[in-house]
């Protein structure tokens, strides 16, 4: 139904025309009346009209002048003049402020019937193409700000119409994770911009200065956007740091879901560590410890080292969010390349070996990878059996003892053996409970205290022979060991042949 005005000096005429339209049936509704142009200048601001018929010769402000008065306002309705005159100068003009026709009175009905129907139509097919418009500018703003959080739009690109202007103000970006699907309550008209983005929605906020957290949380509570979790992102200028700022507020997100905090979450700028907290699992010789750990069946430290690295990550709440996934795909890579040594149920070898970056990015938060990744471990076999593990011993001892005189190292081994060097040193101490290094030097010790029993060689080449160039160094480490020095040893011997 379309709202109709009629504005006219002369009662009976207004009633007259009311008379007509009802009887016609026609799609309209009279919501108003009024006797000159200022009473209905002041009906128009008070409610919304579709159609307005209005008489030209009025007291006070005439028709003309009260379609000047709409245009300068930028009240825009369908209006259809009403005049005694049968003057082209008057329809001209009328023309000229925008009017959509004119009926000469006294009013034909058929004719009255004939216009209102055609503003009707009129008034539709504007509606239609504004509505395009709109919808057209709303998907080139969401295709343009969808690049720009993708990361494959520059912000130098001809900004569409409805996108904020972010270069002289204080951008935000929040990204709301509607609990059931996307929720169409949030967000008000044109500030913020919302658009739906990979069943999110992401809210741009352009203020004229920095919004404090008691204010950006009263929005989001104003908007309807606090009732479900917020991550939001720092402070940022710029259409260029819009994908920033995206990556910022689902960290946040990321992060503080595993802490299970209020629903409104803000990324915090400068949190980033010091240097002294080293990243676990992001150096080769984390992914070492990992596969050295895994292939000794030692679940439970596994779990233990990707804990620890969870916990340093929700501490370190600037961490760029794809690093956060690129770096649990590399532990993830790292265990995929001793899937030929672990004895795993092949269901969980095929998920391993078919686990790409993307099924990872899929988990939304640090808790949920978690429970992926204890699933994986507790769906995992002991990757070596005793056997496997005394064999490795067994090899190493007999290495030793063979070759005590040689410069032995872990890396000398590991190539020997085709082992890592950390797998090495923990299947030793595990089994042995002493490390590598403890253990060639007591075979070193236990040879050199036989030759000082049983030769008259000096010290120095009894230094030689079981692995030491230096024979202050070899003094040392029999002293610390054997609890004499060699010359002291000796002399015991002579003492109790």
């Amino acid at each position: 139904m379309k709202r109709v005005l009629i504005i006219d000096d002369e009662p009976l005429i207004r009633q007259a025309l009311k008379k007509l339209l009802i009887r016609n049936e026609l799609e309209v509704v009279v919501v108003g009346e009024a006797g000159n142009g200022i009473e209905a200048l002041s009906e128009l601001e008070r409610m919304r009209a579709d159609i307005l018929f209005l008489d030209v010769r009025m007291p006070l402000m005439n028709g003309f002048d009260l379609l000047q008065r709409l245009q300068e306002r930028n009240m825009a309705v369908m209006t259809i003049i009403l005049t005694a005159y049968r003057d082209f100068d008057y329809a001209a003009r009328a023309i000229e402020y925008g009017a959509f026709g004119y009926l000469v009175k006294p009013i034909d009905e058929k004719k009255l019937v004939e216009m209102t129907i055609k503003a009707g139509r009129k008034i539709d097919e504007e509606r239609q193409a504004e509505t395009a418009k709109r919808q057209l500018a709303e998907l080139r703003k969401t295709g343009y700000l969808e690049r720009l959080l993708a990361g494959e739009e520059t912000a130098f690109a001809e900004r569409p119409e409805g996108m904020p202007d972010f270069s002289d103000g204080c951008g935000r970006l929040v990204v709301v994770r509607p609990s059931d699907g996307v929720d169409s309550r949030i967000g008000g008209s044109g500030d913020p911009a919302v658009i739906a983005y990979k069943g999110e929605l992401i809210l741009l906020y352009r203020t004229a200065r920095e919004l404090t957290d008691e204010e950006l949380a009263a929005r989001l509570t104003k908007d309807g956007a606090a009732e479900h979790p917020c991550g939001i992102s720092a402070p940022f200028a710029g259409e260029e740091n819009i994908r920033l700022a995206y990556r910022q507020a689902k960290a946040a997100l990321f992060y503080w879901d595993a802490a299970g905090e209020p629903p409104i979450y803000r990324f915090a700028e400068r949190m980033t560590a010091t240097g002294d907290e080293p990243d676990a699992l992001t150096d080769q010789r984390g992914f070492e410890q990992l596969s050295e750990k895994l292939e000794l069946g030692l679940l439970d430290e596994a779990w233990t080292m990707i804990r620890g690295f969870t916990e340093t990550l929700e501490r370190r709440k600037d961490e760029d969010l794809d690093a956060v996934y690129r770096k649990y795909y590399q532990f993830a890579t790292a265990i995929k390349h001793n899937l030929p040594r672990l004895e795993a149920p092949e269901p969980v070898k095929k998920q391993l070996a078919e686990l790409g970056l993307a099924e990872l990015a899929a988990y939304s938060t640090l808790s949920e990878i978690d429970v992926f990744f204890e699933r994986l471990f507790a769906a995992l076999a002991p990757a070596a059996t005793v056997e496997d593990a005394e064999r490795v011993v067994h090899k190493i001892k007999a290495y030793i003892r063979e070759n005590y005189a040689q410069d032995i190292s872990l890396h000398l081994l590991a190539e020997r053996l085709y082992l890592s060097k950390n797998y090495i040193s923990a299947v030793f101490k595990q089994k042995t409970g002493v490390n590598f290094l403890e253990y060639l030097t007591n075979v070193r010790m236990e040879q050199a205290k036989l030759r000082l029993e049983r030769t008259e060689k000096g010290v120095h080449q009894i230094a030689e022979e079981v692995g030491y160039k230096n024979t202050s160094h070899f003094g040392k480490v029999f002293k610390q060991t054997v609890g004499v020095t060699p010359a002291e040893y000796r002399q015991r011997r002579y003492a109790n042949p």
